[in-house]
């Protein structure tokens, strides 16, 4: 089974939440579901079911679980975004990350999904910090 992951496009603008780490990767380890790379040129963005579901087994909801997920850019340039489901934090906190678009932001894109389920149904998300 496959399910589709999207990305943060349209965030609903909501209250900026503030975070105390120098970068969006700086707040600690969580477990790894580990990383899905879909490689150049393949305009699909599916992540297999059973990595979507590591973010909320029963291990992750005691200690939470993070997972990559790498596209590309039309140029080929990679475009990582971490799924992250922090213990005691109903939904997901999504952080893409730009630094390597040549021709994008060049910065990171950090969201929290309070009513994510899983990587492709994120539900409302607000922007998370600046």
């Amino acid at each position: 089974m496959i399910i589709a992951a999207s990305a943060v496009a349209g965030v609903v603008i909501g209250p900026s939440i503030e975070w105390p780490w120098a970068s969006p990767r700086d707040d600690g380890d969580l477990p790894s579901c580990g990383t899905v790379d879909l490689g150049p040129g393949t305009g699909a963005s599916e992540v297999p079911a059973d990595r979507a579901a590591c973010l909320f087994d029963a291990p992750a909801e005691r200690v939470g679980a993070e997972l990559e997920v790498v596209s590309y850019t039309t140029e080929g340039d990679p475009i990582p975004v971490y799924y992250r489901h922090h213990p005691g934090v109903g939904g997901l906190e999504v952080m893409e990350d730009h630094t390597a678009d040549a021709y994008g932001s060049g910065g990171w894109v950090v969201s929290l999904c309070s009513e994510a389920t899983s990587p492709h149904a994120l539900g409302v998300c607000v922007p998370r910090g600046s």
